[in-house]
């Protein structure tokens, strides 16, 4: 156990990745994504930071630089292209501009360094310390249980579904 980064140790967490591996079960569900293809039902089937981060990218038409890192490496992740993955970016940032349009083109290994990331994982995710007014990172690790509670509910879980994660984190 001590092995294990510190992550894995912590109880609440380590159960809650056991039952649950939802970036592997998305990637499974939606590969090869084109941005056309994308459509709500899509959204709904997100691991539950992605779908965060693009309920409130919707909404509010800004993510502050992480979130926004988060989200595009996820999109590269699923199989969006470059282009598409600045369409998705057009279509909902309230104030695209040069910035974001070189932000995902490096990460795609179009610009600086000419390097490609690849998405993160749940455990690179899991570490992240979002501060205030951010919204990147894992909710398993976040959020208050009555803001986890509705963000289960949101994919329609039973009481008794919700009960079951919630109690082991």
């Amino acid at each position: 156990s001590a092995g294990l980064p510190k992550v894995y140790r912590e109880q609440r967490l380590a159960l809650a990745l056991q039952e649950i591996s939802m970036a592997e079960l998305v990637s499974a569900q939606i590969i090869h994504a084109t941005a056309s293809s994308l459509k709500e039902t899509h959204f709904a089937s997100y691991p539950p930071c992605m779908r965060i981060l693009h309920v409130n990218l919707k909404a509010r038409g800004h993510l502050k630089h992480f979130g926004r890192l988060q989200l595009a490496l996820f999109l590269k992740g699923i199989g969006l292209t470059v282009e598409e993955n600045v369409a998705y970016w057009k279509a909902h940032f309230r104030k695209f501009d040069s910035g974001l349009l070189y932000n995902v083109r490096h990460i795609y290994g179009q610009e600086g360094k000419k390097r490609a990331y690849e998405p993160w994982a749940c455990d690179k995710v899991i570490s992240l310390r979002p501060g205030q007014g951010e919204l990147h990172g894992c909710p398993f690790k976040t959020f208050a249980n009555r803001n986890m509670d509705d963000l289960l509910y949101s994919y329609e879980l039973s009481d008794a579904e919700v009960k079951k994660v919630t109690f082991k984190r």
